[in-house]
């Protein structure tokens, strides 16, 4: 597993910065600890978009940090949306990275997934830091033709929305506004038109994304419901897209992590993050880092556990419960009918031997 760029925060420098570094987890090793990679991006880069591919991932623009005439970071200068993409994992060496084609124009606070063997990358900051509606998509198999610009979303400009993919469909659900005001509907595209589906049922926007997908369902994981102009922070609100998307369906509650001294070190608290990628790794769905209460990065990565393989085995697990559960209670009721057919037998009146004939 890799994690590049982002804003990181340490103890003795509370305010987050802009990374370049690239650090690797062999996460199917026990007592595997993250290292720091060689390589690094070109420039330190946060909320872009991270798509998990067959083999490594695409990251896709983000807010970098402009360059001073030394070649370090600028502090004179806000971040700009950036048009850069990399290629990463893609080769032999899992830490290094590809340039990949540059995007129409510069993208961050963007959401995107990958469908078949095409990316979608949807909405976001443009440049100048406007929200937008559109819609970049690449075929994967004809990489050398760059992104192409697709229909754009008929709904409201937006940032910080969240991305989904399942059955060659690709999602947009919730963000936020010009304002900042975190929405509510969602939409779906199928490849050439777009469909509004059932809204959320509170508005919501920065969840962890893409979507989980969790038993035929896309599932929306905390989320922050008044957006960047609010000061609500992360919610515990898990909701679930029905397979025919004309419902969200009421998950229970998330329980927040504030970690053990949210007053000094509100780092240590974990979930539910707010710009968290999601990545599956085997039947595992992984949130790596994120924003918590405050505004504070942590460090934390959490696990959500669900898939197919859960669902088979809760399935057999209720089949098999179902089955010593009902035989015993069946067995039992053919076993009293049988004794309480001889007790009448046995008690029935027997007629006189003078009336039979």
């Amino acid at each position: 597993m890799l994690v590049g760029g982002g804003e990181w925060q340490s103890v003795d420098a509370p305010a987050p910065r802009r990374d370049a570094s690239i650090w690797a987890l062999d996460a199917r090793t026990k007592g595997s600890a993250w290292k720091k990679l060689e390589h690094s991006l070109p420039v330190g880069v946060a909320f872009g978009t991270s798509i998990a591919l067959e083999k490594g991932a695409l990251w896709v623009g983000g807010s970098a940090s402009p360059r001073s005439a030394s070649g370090g970071a600028s502090p004179d200068e806000q971040p700009r949306a950036d048009r850069r993409t990399y290629f990463i994992g893609t080769g032999d060496d899992p830490g290094l990275w590809n340039a990949g084609p540059l995007l129409p124009e510069g993208r961050s606070f963007a959401c995107g997934a990958r469908v078949g063997t095409r990316v979608y990358v949807a909405c976001g900051r443009n440049e100048t830091g406007l929200v937008t509606q559109s819609l970049f998509v690449l075929d994967l198999e004809d990489r050398e033709r760059g992104w192409t610009a697709g229909a754009s979303l008929p709904g409201v400009a937006r940032a910080s929305a969240i991305a989904g993919s399942r059955d060659g469909i690709f999602y947009v659900v919730g963000g936020e506004d010009a304002s900042g005001h975190a929405l509510s509907d969602c939409w779906r595209f199928d490849g050439s038109t777009w469909t509004q589906i059932a809204s959320l049922p509170d508005s919501r926007s920065a969840a962890p994304s893409p979507l989980l997908s969790v038993h035929g369902q896309l599932l929306l994981y905390g989320g922050d419901p008044d957006g960047s102009a609010g000061k609500a922070g992360p919610c515990t609100q898990l909701d679930g897209l029905a397979p025919d998307a004309s419902t969200w369906n009421a998950w229970p509650e998330l329980t927040k992590h504030r970690g053990p001294d949210p007053t000094h070190r509100p780092d240590l608290g974990s979930m539910p993050p707010l710009h968290a990628p999601v990545v599956t790794l085997d039947r595992f769905q992984v949130l790596v880092a994120g924003e918590i209460d405050g505004g504070a990065v942590t460090s934390k990565v959490a696990l959500f556990v669900a898939g197919e393989e859960d669902s088979s085995r809760a399935l057999l697990m209720f089949g098999v419960l179902l089955v010593l559960a009902v035989i015993p209670t069946i067995l039992a009721l053919v076993y009293a009918f049988r004794v309480h057919a001889r007790r009448v037998a046995h008690t029935k009146p027997q007629r006189p031997a003078s009336e039979v004939r």
